[in-house]
């Protein structure tokens, strides 16, 4: 369900400040997207084919035309929409659009004098591509049920104005975020203090924000900090 709201938002609120290049476009997902959308506008006028003339169609035609419109059309659009969703929430575009929260984070990740981890890791390339999915993949929409969930009740308060802030994740950070990257790479298999503390690094006793934080810039809260 949160997948095929984050679809119908990025839909029908498209936030991306630039045009595309065109290698970063995928033609996948703009075909699921056609798809989608024309299977919507097909039940739309498949219903009122049956309204206006249910009583011209025979029985087997009535029960296919049916079957058609309120399962096979229904059932496509989900799937399309939740697949096109999750990928367009990926984008670090799809997370700014909330700004009130989650632009003054972008706008660190993007400030090239910033020193944070995700500046630099966004700076240096490090992270080429949907940079807050690339570090919070199992967090928000992208992670299991329980975080879906959490991830769609963020959503919600947002646009109903009743969160809070500064904001807070509702977990501590995890490491493997960062091992998944990280442990296979020549600069840190030769570290002295990774290889030392790596059983504590794995089981999180040692969390790698201690060592070489801050990941964000601390979030400043102003008195129009809601936009009220």
């Amino acid at each position: 369900m949160s997948a095929v709201v984050a679809w119908l938002f990025c839909f029908l609120a498209p936030v991306q400040p630039v045009a595309p290049l065109p290698y970063e476009i995928d033609p996948v997902l703009v075909w699921l997207q056609r798809l989608a959308l024309g299977s919507a506008l097909t039940g739309i006028v498949l219903g009122l084919f049956l309204v206006l003339a249910r009583r011209r169609l025979g029985e087997t035609s009535l029960k296919w035309l049916c079957m058609g419109q309120f399962v096979l059309l229904p059932l496509l659009v989900v799937a399309m929409g939740n697949i096109v969703g999750l990928q367009q929430a990926k984008k670090v575009e799809f997370c700014q659009s909330c700004h009130l929260t989650m632009g003054f984070f972008v706008r660190d990740m993007e400030d090239a004098s910033s020193q944070t981890l995700a500046a630099l890791h966004y700076r240096h390339r490090w992270s080429p591509e949907d940079q807050c999915y690339a570090c919070h993949a199992s967090y928000g929409l992208f992670g299991d049920v329980r975080a879906k969930w959490k991830g769609l009740q963020d959503f919600l308060k947002y646009y109903s104005g009743t969160y809070e802030l500064p904001v807070q994740m509702h977990a501590p950070y995890r490491n493997g975020e960062c091992l998944k990257c990280h442990e296979r790479t020549p600069k840190f298999a030769e570290s002295e203090y990774h290889v030392e503390g790596l059983a504590e690094i794995r089981s999180g006793a040692l969390g790698c924000l201690d060592c070489h934080g801050p990941a964000h810039a601390e979030q400043v809260i102003s008195e129009n900090a809601h936009g009220r």
